[in-house]
């Protein structure tokens, strides 16, 4: 028998882990299924999810009711799990924020009669729609409006951070505090920031593959609070609530202009820059002083590579035998 599949309105709501997880688990083996799981009409499961995956970890045959699709699927859900639910504060509001696309579509239906009235009409409708959809959302899950605001605007911008929240790993506010250090402490610089040759998706991919997998395993230097290398390490960790470590170049740099010649000398010690990317990074400084004059191997590297590149396409042209 092919596993069930979860509706979409049902995965609202965190599943049960650990130890929880595996008290239901010793429950149904000793007791049975004592409460049904719903299916929806289209045969995927919409309240029920934890007792499913226990029976079948338990070994034991699940019973099933189907939901008649009589009012709102959200209605059913909310009374099956918010009020029996221990869920924290936290939780509530992630549960909302992840109810709140199933508000507006259900608004954007309602606006569907509205729209013959003209586009402007229709539009004030819709942009309040979306506020009223929070809001909503909130009130049906016994969360916070405003913490409601900030688990969205958390899962929007940070995914991973976002889960552990859901599980209850991490409150709202651990989160909202362990970004607000790491923000407050790592700033970027926009000049020193276009030093560096931008990534390609695909590098970028690799990368945020490598560190996923891995983790960060090198530090972020830093100047004064400004990251002078690893942008992209520190957008990834970001973003996916990876812990990262620093170095502080701050006492080795006295200055700006010192700082901007690490970053140059960095980026020329790369071994994937191209032709161009050299050409690029080499035309923000023209002399070396204190931290040495690394234009000429550079120059050497770029004249290497551009013999290469003159060998490949003659090879290609068949110009070489």
């Amino acid at each position: 028998m092919d596993k069930l599949k979860f509706h979409p309105i049902a995965d609202c709501f965190p599943l049960l882990k650990g130890n929880e997880f595996e008290l239901l688990v010793e429950d149904i083996k000793a007791n049975g299924l004592r409460h049904s799981i719903w299916l929806h009409p289209d045969g995927s499961i919409i309240d029920g999810r934890n007792r499913y995956l226990a029976c079948l970890e338990a070994g034991v045959e699940p019973r099933f009711k189907i939901w008649d699709g009589d009012g709102s699927p959200i209605d059913f859900v909310i009374s099956e799990n918010v009020r029996r639910r221990d869920l924290n504060s936290g939780q509530r509001a992630c549960v909302a924020s992840n109810l709140v696309p199933f508000f507006e579509a259900e608004a954007e239906a309602r606006q569907k009669a509205p729209l013959k009235r003209g586009k402007s009409v229709a539009a004030k409708l819709q942009q309040r729609e979306k506020g009223r959809a929070v809001e909503l959302a909130a009130k049906v899950a016994h969360a916070s409006a405003r913490y409601t605001y900030e688990a969205k605007k958390l899962k929007e911008q940070l995914p991973e951070v976002f889960a552990h929240v859901q599980d209850g790993s991490m409150t709202l506010q651990q989160a909202k505090a362990a970004i607000a250090r790491v923000i407050s402490t790592l700033l970027i610089d926009q000049e020193f920031h276009a030093v560096i040759p931008p990534m390609t998706p695909e590098e970028f991919g690799r990368l945020e593959r490598s560190i996923v997998k891995h983790g960060c395993i090198q530090p972020i230097d830093v100047w004064r609070g400004i990251i002078l290398d690893g942008h992209a390490r520190y957008a990834i960790c970001l973003r996916r609530g990876i812990p990262f470590e620093t170095t502080d170049q701050t006492e080795r740099l006295p200055d700006r202009e010192a700082a901007l010649q690490f970053i140059v000398s960095v980026q020329l010690n790369r071994k994937n820059l191209t032709p161009a990317e050299i050409q690029a990074v080499l035309a923000h400084f023209d002399e070396f002083d204190e931290y040495g004059d690394p234009t000429e191997a550079a120059c050497a590297r770029l004249d290497d590579q551009m013999a290469v590149l003159t060998l490949a396409e003659n090879t290609r042209r068949g110009e070489v035998q």
